[in-house]
């Protein structure tokens, strides 16, 4: 009988732990995304899945290679889930020069840029605060 009430009781804890943990979900993350693409959206950019998505612990970076046209405008948005609490967006060019980027205290982040040379951006998404891991999902436009 003692150990039946001690499994009830561990299993019991196990539960109550388990429902004040917010999981990563990288299906919050990417309907972030959407949500900030609408602006660009409206301003003429053609918005593109990019499939790049994931969980990444605070302090950890993410690289993700996009090609460039010489002569259009790219836009390109990082969308965080709840536990990212500030993710940041950095984008260098082919010679780690850097091209833009978005530092600012915010779960989403996103740069806007004429590419001046046809060739590959080479993007880092950074997780500078999460709880726990946080999940980020990466959209990418262009026009003209």
């Amino acid at each position: 009988m003692f150990k039946l009430t001690s499994l009830h009781t561990v299993t019991a804890l196990m539960l109550l732990t388990a429902t004040d943990t917010v999981l990563a979900d990288v299906r919050v993350a990417r309907d972030r995304s959407y949500e900030i693409a609408q602006s660009s959206r409206k301003r003429g950019y053609f918005m593109t899945p990019t499939g790049i998505q994931g969980h990444i612990g605070q302090g950890e970076y993410y690289q993700v290679n996009l090609e460039v046209k010489k002569g259009l405008d790219y836009c390109i948005l990082v969308g965080g889930d709840t536990n990212a609490q500030d993710v940041d967006l950095y984008v260098f060019d082919e010679l780690d020069n850097v091209w833009k980027h978005d530092e600012r205290d915010a779960k989403d982040a996103g740069v806007e840029h004429t590419a001046n040379y046809t060739g590959i951006l080479k993007v880092y998404v950074h997780m500078k605060r999460s709880n726990g891991f946080g999940s980020f999902s990466v959209l990418a436009g262009r026009r003209g």
